[in-house]
């Protein structure tokens, strides 16, 4: 990539939006690094040779759980010094398994880069953040970010309740 701000939102499109499917795979080859690392709320996937195929797989895996997805990019963020890039992106996910129901996901990715000596920027890693109530949404529609939310809820009070505690005796 020539510059990153201007050039992501056609990476992300060509992998996760594309009608033609080919896209992807020839987006990663020339916009990552061979040996990229990956982490996401579900996977990981370390540095090493063979890691970009691996995504690659995993990328066309996670298309084909949809029937459509369409990208909103909320917003950009490059520090060209550190080389990273925060994006928060909003998929418009049509399930396969639910097709009536469109699934709005919101996540936010930062982006590693790395400079080649002819001043071309490569994504060497990439970290997806998700909301737990959002992916469990994907698969318990309803149910699910309701499960995530009370859980949520009863850790805090109980944390409270522990603070609370930890006041009458004077450790803090």
């Amino acid at each position: 990539m020539d510059n990153p701000v201007k050039d992501i939102p056609i990476v992300v499109n060509n992998i996760f939006a594309n009608p033609d499917k080919s896209a992807l795979e020839k987006e990663v080859k020339r916009s990552y690094i061979p040996n990229f690392e990956y982490h996401h709320s579900l996977l990981d996937v370390s540095p090493k040779p063979g890691s970009r195929e691996k995504v690659i797989r995993l990328f066309k895996f996670f298309r084909g759980c949809f029937w459509s997805n369409k990208l909103q990019i909320n917003e950009i963020n490059f520090n060209e010094e550190s080389g990273r890039m925060f994006l928060d992106v909003t998929q418009h996910l049509q399930l396969l398994f639910l097709p009536w129901i469109i699934a709005p996901v919101r996540v936010v990715v930062e982006y590693y880069f790395k400079r080649n000596d002819e001043g071309k920027y490569f994504i060497c890693r990439q970290d997806d953040f998700i909301e737990p109530e959002v992916l469990m949404s994907l698969f318990i529609p309803y149910f699910g970010p309701l499960t995530i939310r009370t859980a949520k809820s009863v850790t805090a009070s109980f944390s409270e309740f522990v603070g609370s505690i930890f006041d009458l005796i004077g450790w803090s």
